[in-house]
């Protein structure tokens, strides 16, 4: 979604900060996707950095504080969601 929206934008450059090292490395190309729905996202991934200038991937550990926050704010949504 974030590439969605950085599309819609126009952004010329995105960097996305993942928690995952495997999701990092298989939408650079470094590891393949083999679970088929996972590689239906991942051509759409490919697809939407067609219409950016540069993408970058870093992989950021989920000790880092602000993954920690994202994750709480994510999970604080979902839950918000289900009431």
């Amino acid at each position: 979604m974030a590439l969605e929206s950085a599309a819609e934008l126009h952004a010329e450059e995105v960097t996305c900060h993942l928690d995952s090292q495997l999701v990092a490395k298989q939408v650079t190309g470094e590891y393949r996707v083999k679970n088929s729905e996972l590689r239906q996202l991942w051509r759409k991934v490919q697809e939407l950095r067609k219409t950016i200038k540069k993408t970058s991937f870093i992989s950021v550990p989920r000790t880092n504080l602000h993954i920690q926050k994202a994750d709480a704010l994510v999970n604080e949504a979902l839950d918000q969601e289900l009431i």
